[in-house]
């Protein structure tokens, strides 16, 4: 009898091995999957040369505030930025930029002050100069991304 019983913990042993270590491996491999969603926007890190370049074509620049860790802000790339029509509308309409608040940078702190940005994600629509044209705030679906991003151009 405690031959039986020291070969059932060690068999209980190995389950739990076995599963904690599926665990971390399917953990890993959500996040290198959720990391290598392809940039279809083609997001600008430095919003100073965005506003210059939306001065030139005549375009509204598009600042999406996010941070890494933020559930919506991962599921909004997965759900809407990675849909090639939501990426082209963007492209097409303004110029992108995307602002990173999980490192405390000078522009990134200017950038949420200045447009007062105080949860994630953050969709701000300015004029190239920079004044507030719109926001969004939160997760919101493909289509009605779509239709806010129409609300800032007369062109379909």
């Amino acid at each position: 009898m405690g031959l039986t019983g020291k070969k059932k913990s060690s068999t209980g042993r190995t389950w739990l091995f076995v599963m904690v270590a599926l665990a971390v491996g399917l953990l890993i491999m959500a996040c290198r999957s959720r990391s290598s969603l392809p940039d279809l926007i083609g997001w600008k890190s430095d919003y100073a040369v965005a506003a210059r370049q939306a001065a030139t074509l005549g375009k509204p620049v598009l600042i999406k505030f996010v941070t890494r860790g933020c559930p919506a802000c991962t599921q909004m790339e997965q759900d809407v930025f990675s849909r090639q029509y939501v990426a082209k509308a963007i492209r097409d309409r303004f110029i992108p930029v995307r602002v990173d608040m999980s490192y405390e940078t000078e522009e990134s702190s200017l950038l949420a002050n200045r447009y007062q940005v105080f949860a994630v994600p953050t969709l701000v629509v300015t004029e190239p100069k920079g004044s507030e044209l719109g926001r969004q705030m939160g997760y919101v679906t493909p289509d009605k991304m779509m239709l806010w991003l129409k609300s800032f151009s007369q062109t379909p």
